[in-house]
């Protein structure tokens, strides 16, 4: 929305629910003869590991791969697949905090920490945040993750997940979005 764009109008969406997935989607994808756009989490792994991981999985399906180009592989009767990882990998500011699980949700937590009206909406810094989580016990949240963080600060604001990661989407100065969003999901997103 904020590029002026539905990802509907830039092709399929389909949510694989994990990375676990991805493969499945992908390979059933495929057929259609159109080029796929993958998104997957860092989690704990570089960028090199995650294109290994598709690169092999791919093969193992007897797709066999005809170029590699950085982030995008070319298969045989034109296919192209292109990774985009999601995450802020190299954020040396969310790795002080405790967060080394790099997902898509690290996007909105950075938002919180360098846009000035969403740090004062969430009433809390970064550190707080995290601490107030840890300090919460709840046993089953992870607070190595950016996704955790954001949830209890939903739990904190009384809203729903979905409307906080909206809230904070919506509400992110140009600026602040443009500073954090990755060249490769920039550059997908203009085209």
């Amino acid at each position: 929305k904020r590029y002026g764009k539905n990802v509907e109008d830039l092709g399929y969406f389909v949510n694989a629910q994990g990375k676990k997935n991805v493969i499945s989607v992908l390979t059933a994808l495929l057929p259609t003869k159109k080029d796929v756009v993958v998104t997957m989490d860092y989690d704990n792994e570089d960028e090199k590991t995650l294109i290994q991981k598709l690169v092999n999985a791919l093969k193992n399906r007897n797709y066999k791969i005809k170029s590699q180009e950085d982030n995008t592989l070319e298969l045989e009767g034109n296919l192209k697949i292109t990774l985009i990882p999601m995450g802020l990998y190299n954020d040396e500011r969310l790795k002080q905090i405790g967060i080394n699980q790099f997902e898509m949700e690290d996007y909105c937590l950075k938002l919180i920490d360098v846009d000035e009206n969403l740090s004062k909406w969430a009433g809390l810094k970064l550190e707080e945040l995290a601490e107030h989580i840890k300090q919460a016990g709840w046993e089953k949240i992870d607070v190595h993750k950016s996704s955790s963080l954001l949830k209890g600060l939903a739990f904190k604001k009384g809203i729903d997940y979905e409307e906080l990661i909206d809230y904070i989407i919506s509400n992110a100065s140009n600026q602040s979005l443009e500073s954090i969003i990755s060249r490769e999901l920039r550059d997908f997103l203009l085209k």
